[in-house]
């Protein structure tokens, strides 16, 4: 029995690690002094006069005893590995290769409190709540989310990661990250970079990134589109006359007016200064120009109040309706549209003009 306690203990420290090792050799020599005494004994090859059981014993519970205070034997790894686990902010979930339920760390349990109840063996997909585990088997990463206790949405990264005991797959660890910080952050750089910052509206790069893709869908099905282009007439005049915060007051004022006019499919944004340009799909001629008047009577209408009571802002408008033979690109479709607006303005401003080939001859 002693020489397989010494076998395996010399296997084990082969293969252990340096404080394995040194646990290990500790065991060996335990092992082996009460074994030796034993031994000695039993061929009766006596070197003293008294039995030496009682000290060996001594020397091996001595070589315990340093083993348990210094090297912490049978603790280091599961006491580490349980502490670290459990307090982990981040969840795990372990899945045996047949999809059922294995364990989870505290965080898991209190994301997923169907977990605490679980029992060892439970297909995953079986467990409420937690189905979704079931149909990512194949997948290495994704995310989801869920709402914490205040209602709010809060966002989730997951990870798979194969466990392998001596070249088998023996379980699946399901590693589940809070990222809801992350994606604010991101969400945030992301408004900065599509955004104007005093308007709140698209810049010019996002509206014809997103504008592109929505017009050639359009155009392949030889739909109907209009494009508006929009200037604050006499804004220099203004900034000049009131100070650019209060040219600021009236961008922002007057772009949240027409923004509540647009569809949840339209794209609006500020083109550059005081002009503004919006995207319009599935609207004909007609209806954009009626969009037009509108927004045009909404700004001349508009009542400032206060210091600015005398303030009179106007807006002129250019309005291009799609035509396959001219527009091929967004690019051009907004051109035409800035050559009605060039014509609004030449007509005396504050008005909608409609695009017409006539008018680029003009133009030039």
């Amino acid at each position: 029995m002693t020489l397989c306690a010494v076998a395996y203990a010399i296997y084990y420290h082969r293969r252990g690690d340096a404080v394995h090792k040194k646990q290990s050799a500790i065991i060996i020599a335990a092992t082996a002094i009460p074994g030796i005494g034993n031994a000695i004994n039993v061929l009766g090859a006596h070197l003293l006069s008294f039995d030496m059981t009682s000290i060996l014993l001594s020397g091996t519970c001595v070589l315990l005893g340093y083993s348990f205070l210094r090297l912490r034997l049978f603790q280091i790894a599961p006491i580490a590995r349980d502490r670290i686990v459990e307090t982990m902010q981040d969840a795990f979930v372990l899945v045996d290769v047949q999809g059922r339920f294995v364990d989870a760390n505290t965080a898991a349990k209190k994301l997923f409190p169907q977990l605490a109840v679980a029992r060892v063996g439970t297909p995953i997909g079986d467990i409420e709540g937690v189905s979704w585990l079931d149909e990512r088997e194949d997948a290495e990463s994704g995310t989801f989310s869920l709402q914490d206790e205040t209602g709010a949405p809060r966002y989730y990264s997951i990870s798979k990661t194969v466990v392998f005991h001596q070249h088998k797959v023996i379980c699946n660890c399901i590693m589940i990250y809070d990222v809801t910080e992350s994606k604010k952050l991101l969400d945030e750089v992301s408004q900065l970079a599509e955004h104007d910052t005093l308007t709140g509206l698209l810049n010019r790069g996002t509206f014809f990134k997103k504008g592109e893709q929505s017009f050639r869908e359009i155009a392949a099905q030889d739909g109907s589109m209009s494009v508006l282009m929009m200037d604050l007439d006499h804004f220099k005049k203004l900034n000049d006359t009131f100070g650019h915060l209060t040219g600021d007051q009236v961008l922002t004022t007057v772009t949240g007016k027409l923004s509540a006019e647009f569809r949840d499919t339209d794209l609006f944004a500020r083109y550059g200064g005081e002009e503004f340009c919006a995207f319009l799909p599935h609207i004909e001629e007609a209806d954009a120009m009626q969009t037009a008047q509108r927004l045009r009577e909404i700004v001349e209408a508009t009542d400032w109040g206060g210091e600015l009571a005398d303030l009179h802002v106007t807006i002129s408008i250019g309005v291009a309706a799609y035509d396959a033979a001219r527009h091929y690109t967004l690019d051009e479709f907004v051109r035409c549209a800035d050559t009605a607006l060039y014509a609004a303005k030449a007509a005396g401003r504050n008005k909608a003009c409609l695009y017409c080939c006539e008018q680029d001859d003009k133009s030039e």
